[in-house]
């Protein structure tokens, strides 16, 4: 999914309107336990307003895996560099 609003469903915060979605072999639904599980391989970065003001966009890609995760600031760097150039 590429189009705008797919993280809001992905992230269960609206609902889709027709059809089935999957990540990982899991159905996307009304589940909170599987949405809990999809919710936490699937990132979701607001594109304008919701950014933090005085963090950098690398900073606000980061923030969540660096601390909710606790992965490495080099490791969530190097993976944020990743997908913005892929």
């Amino acid at each position: 999914m590429a189009e705008s609003g797919s993280g809001r469903v992905l992230n269960g915060l609206e609902q889709h309107e027709d059809g089935l979605i999957e990540v990982d072999g899991l159905e996307v639904g009304t589940d909170r336990k599987r949405m809990q599980s999809i919710g936490r391989e699937v990132g979701m970065v607001f594109l304008q307003f919701n950014l933090f003001p005085h963090m950098t966009v690398l900073e606000n890609c980061t923030f969540a895996p660096i601390w909710i995760r606790k992965m490495p600031k080099a490791e969530a760097n190097k993976l944020a560099m990743h997908f913005s150039i892929a």
